[in-house]
């Protein structure tokens, strides 16, 4: 019988190939993960940022640039940036509701990579009834 107090060349060289496969399968595992949390975090700003502009327009007013705008004065279409982001904001009126009009609020980042679109129905007449000029 011979000698078995060591390991072969061909054993270490194996553990070690092994070893490399396994930390490269990780570190492949690792990046992906790293840009899908990314992707998520800027997702998750956006979503905010939809959400923020669709409640100022429900209350009647839009801020751009730090300047506050009455919604109704700003016509269908809306496109500005703000904290690196395209925003479009757009209306139009329903048929057969007279004061009801669909808003879409668009948000995406600098890249045009990842975006948000948001939705909803408002009376635009309570808006106008909460307007600048009511009760003047």
């Amino acid at each position: 019988m011979g000698n078995n107090r060591g390991l072969t060349l061909i054993e270490v060289l194996l553990s070690l190939f092994i070893l490399v496969v396994t930390i490269s399968v990780f570190n492949g595992c690792f990046s992906v993960i790293g840009r899908l949390i990314t992707a998520n975090t800027i997702r998750q700003e956006i979503g905010t940022i939809a959400k923020n502009k669709m409640e100022e327009i429900k209350s009647g007013y839009v801020y751009i640039d730090n300047n506050k705008y009455y919604f109704l004065d700003l016509g269908e279409i809306i496109s500005f940036k703000e904290q690196d982001y395209n925003i479009n904001i757009s209306t139009r009126p329903l048929d057969n509701y007279e004061n009801i009009s669909c808003v879409n609020v668009e948000v995406e980042d600098g890249k045009g990579n990842i975006g948000y679109n948001l939705v909803r129905y408002i009376n635009l007449r309570k808006i106008d009834m909460d307007g600048p000029n009511h009760g003047e």
